[in-house]
């Protein structure tokens, strides 16, 4: 795979493998007396879907970029040089593993440069995750019906499918257009943007910790013990499903199992509580406590884009394990 002069492959891990990234390491980009590249502002290019993706599709043009600033340009996960774990790949991998590349791999807030449907991708990973990002510079975003806007009926889909314009684009090369506006793109975020008042991640919402109480009711298990072995218990991890979408993994705090009662009706004709005799039971209560991080809106707490409300049911997935469980309470830690 072509390489640009001067730059080196490294990598990081992430929850799902290895990532390979690109950077600027080697003359004539860095020598001995040239500033530390640490020292320089970080852009982060990703690239989009499709046969044989990879960071190639910006290989010719971050390099124009290098002298100034700090290139980053990954392989993501499933993709080129880095790890291709064998499962059914879904959106929120691509979230988590995307923020996890950026967490490890630049210290401050960074400009992003993505196109297609990683374009859209990145913008669910700003709205989750603000404080990561500086500003995001991003062409023909996929999807962008799902964030209330349909390309093909803006003012500029509507000119350029008109008859005489269509028949003189199509004449050009696409893909020149396309590395054309690109570098606009780059050109104008950069430099007349340079601050974060045009990210997307000034949008209002703040990040926080949140911890969620749960109970499971009815739990058909032999033995609850088989659970608590394979990582089901305070300090572990479970992942989350709301709303039949995934949501990636969630810490657990405290597990606890509640006694099985039975109501025995008593001679003088009241009802009490007793334990539940019998053995056997094939049959466990569980009283849970969740923590991770939620955005804060002013409908309250919102894991991905689906709001955290009481009562609200939440599936658990794991190793051994996939069942329903009930919110009962949810905190913010002060």
């Amino acid at each position: 795979m072509f390489q640009p002069l001067g730059f080196e492959q490294q990598s990081v891990v992430t929850s799902l493998g290895r990532m390979v990234y690109y950077t600027a390491a080697n003359a004539p980009w860095h020598t001995a007396d040239s500033t530390d590249s640490e020292n320089l502002e970080t852009l982060v290019f990703l690239h989009g879907f499709g046969g044989g993706s990879s960071a190639y599709e910006w290989s010719k043009v971050y390099p124009a970029f290098a002298a100034e600033y700090r290139i980053v340009a990954p392989d993501l996960i499933g993709w080129g040089r880095s790890e291709h774990p064998a499962r059914n790949y879904q959106i929120d991998d691509y979230l988590t593993t995307i923020a996890e590349f950026i967490e490890q791999t630049c210290t401050e807030p960074v400009t992003v440069i993505a196109s297609s449907l990683t374009a859209a991708f990145i913008i669910r990973v700003a709205i989750a995750r603000p404080e990561l990002f500086k500003s995001l510079i991003l062409t023909t975003p996929a999807g962008l019906s799902d964030f209330g806007e349909n390309y093909s009926r803006s003012f500029f889909a509507q000119i350029i499918s008109t008859p005489i314009l269509e028949r003189l684009f199509g004449k050009v090369s696409i893909l020149d257009l396309g590395a054309a506006l690109v570098i606009l793109l780059v050109l104008v975020g950069i430099f007349f943007f340079p601050g974060t008042s045009g990210s997307v991640a000034q949008v209002g919402v703040t990040t926080k910790p949140v911890e969620v109480d749960l109970v499971v009711r009815g739990l058909n298990v032999r033995d609850p013990q088989q659970l608590f072995d394979q990582g089901f218990k305070a300090g572990g991890k479970t992942n989350i499903i709301i709303r039949n979408e995934p949501h990636g993994q969630i810490d657990i705090k405290s597990v606890k199992q509640l006694p099985r009662t039975i109501l025995v009706p008593q001679p003088d004709g009241s009802i009490k509580e007793q334990p539940d005799p019998r053995a056997n039971q094939y049959s466990t209560d569980m009283l849970l406590t969740l923590g991770g991080k939620a955005q804060i809106t002013k409908d309250g707490p919102v894991i991905g884009n689906s709001k955290l409300k009481i009562g609200n049911p939440i599936e658990l997935d794991g190793y051994n394990y996939n069942f329903n469980a009930t919110v009962i309470d949810l905190r913010i830690p002060k």
